[in-house]
């Protein structure tokens, strides 16, 4: 008993102390939530394709099975994801959008409303041209965004490989 009693009081005793010692950790909320916002401009058009290539698998599923419930789910979620926010979405990143872009953003557009055509009249003779016709705007968009990229990198590369003085 009297061993028992000593051991809860070491316990109690070192608790007491190791949290009597610890110091609060002072944390600058301004900088973690401008890192953040930093972090959130940088990739909300990656995030944004993601969850848009989520949703043209499953889409996909929904085409193949002429399952109409889930064509019109998912071709309204693509619509109302990136759809919508593509172009506004590069524009913020980049400040500038190439024609190219808009073009493909026009067909996806037409290829998309297509799709929830076809899903409230449960077309399943054009449910497949129009979700390739959907997949081919994605991919011609993509290409785009590639050259893109891949000029920006030439750029980059010319610009950070100048002779050292």
């Amino acid at each position: 008993m009297k061993q028992s009693l000593i051991a809860v009081i070491i316990i109690i005793a070192v608790t007491i102390s190791i949290t009597s010692c610890k110091k609060p950790e002072e944390v600058n909320v301004k900088s973690v939530e401008s890192g953040q916002n930093e972090y959130l401009t940088d990739f909300r058009l990656v995030k944004e394709m993601k969850k848009a290539a989520m949703a043209m698998k499953r889409l996909s599923r929904g085409v193949k099975d002429n399952d109409w419930m889930e064509i019109d789910i998912w071709t309204h979620e693509i619509k109302e994801g990136i759809g919508d926010k593509c172009v506004e979405l590069y524009r913020a990143e980049n400040n500038d959008v190439p024609s190219e872009f808009v073009a493909s953003r026009d067909k996806f557009a037409k290829a998309v409303d297509n799709l929830i055509l076809c899903s409230k009249n449960h077309d399943d003779s054009n449910s497949q041209r129009d979700y390739d016709m959907l997949k081919e705007s994605c991919d011609e968009c993509h290409e785009i965004f590639k050259k893109e990229l891949e000029g920006e990198l030439k750029v980059n590369k010319i610009t950070n490989t100048s002779p050292k003085t």
